[in-house]
């Protein structure tokens, strides 16, 4: 950075611009609703519909479904928020956070809709190809 600080502060500027134009939109909603559902206590009967598939498959407590949930729909950095905020609230362990840690922090199908199709390609209409190829 002392070196080089024209080239510094335009890359930093770059990856600025890019969060704010990419990420941000992206994440926000998702962010929002999943703040607005945990408050409410929405995730109960949420996760009481996905608790006896994700029990045997990933064995996680009824809490813990909701964070593999919102994972698998937007991946991360939410998947790995929720979990923090579902061990914060005491609703699972730190054990069972971590474990989710390492679960949901994933790539979701709604990213790669919106981040490679719709953003980045300027083609909306590649959201079913990308959903297609992503599903096998």
């Amino acid at each position: 950075m002392f070196l080089y600080p024209i080239p510094s502060i335009k890359g930093a500027s770059s990856g600025l611009l890019l969060w704010f134009n990419t990420i941000l939109p992206n994440l926000l909603p998702f962010i929002i609703v999943s703040n607005i559902i945990m408050k409410l206590n929405i995730t109960d009967y949420i996760c009481g519909f996905f608790r006896p598939l994700f029990k045997r498959i990933f064995k996680v407590s009824q809490d813990g479904c909701y964070p593999i949930i919102i994972g698998l729909m937007s991946g991360y950095p939410l998947g790995a928020k929720t979990s923090g905020d579902m061990v914060a609230l005491n609703k699972i362990s730190k054990s069972e956070g971590q474990f989710l840690l390492a679960l949901c922090n994933n790539a979701s199908i709604t990213y790669m809709i919106n981040y490679i199709g719709i953003t980045t390609l300027k083609t909306p209409s590649l959201q079913y190809y990308i959903l297609q190829r992503w599903s096998f």
